[in-house]
């Protein structure tokens, strides 16, 4: 019997070369993909956005003067060295703008060298710790004592040489009677006032007859 040998035919080796050579190609395509992805990245300017530095905060400068401020108190001294204090039921800060504090229910004292005083009385206030001015609004009464009380809608007071412009109607009582106007200033560290606009005054009849005897 004989036998029939079968002859088996060789398996084909693997192509390493070519196999190799798609690889390269590969990681080179992909490195090329990155390079051009970069390139937009900086083009468009988003990675700019992520490698930039922070910005440093600059603080701000809260104020140019020596006021002390605690809760709702404002103290400090005139140009004449006198003290004056401000008082409020509540007081809040700007956050914009931290040298604009709004106050209500305002009360104050003012003093002149001679030691007299002023005290004033507002609904509302905003004091500005850069130009020591307090802008009064609603119900300002302007009392110094034994000489005048004064109303009026709104006032501005320059807390340094004590001054006060008014462009309301402004009702001033004395002990010889009322003086209305649309206008008042007080000047000069408080000691001269003068009344403004449509001027009346209206004398009572004790100061009335008092000046006919005189």
């Amino acid at each position: 019997m004989n036998a029939t040998s079968q002859e088996t035919e060789p398996r084909p080796r693997r192509a390493s070369g070519t196999t190799r050579t798609i690889v390269i190609v590969n990681w080179l395509a992909l490195v090329l993909t990155l390079g051009l992805l970069a390139t937009f990245l900086v083009q468009a300017g988003i990675l700019e956005t992520f490698t930039a530095d922070k910005p440093v905060a600059v603080p701000k400068d809260v104020t140019q003067e020596k006021v002390i401020v605690r809760t709702s108190t404002v103290k400090g001294y005139d140009t004449e060295d006198q003290p004056y204090e401000i008082d409020a039921v509540t007081a809040a800060q700007d956050p914009d703008q931290p040298n604009l504090i709004g106050l209500e229910k305002v009360t104050g004292k003012l003093r002149k060298a001679s030691g007299q005083t002023f005290t004033i009385a507002a609904d509302t206030g905003l004091y500005n710790s850069r130009t020591r001015t307090l802008d009064l609004k609603a119900n300002v009464i302007i009392v110094s004592p034994d000489r005048f009380v004064a109303r009026m809608p709104t006032a501005r007071i320059t807390l340094e040489n004590k001054e006060l412009i008014s462009d309301d109607h402004v009702v001033v009582t004395l002990k010889t009677g009322d003086i209305t106007a649309n206008g008042l200033r007080i000047t000069d560290n408080g000691k001269n006032i003068t009344f403004l606009n449509r001027v009346k005054a209206k004398l009572r009849k004790a100061a009335a007859k008092e000046n006919k005897q005189q």
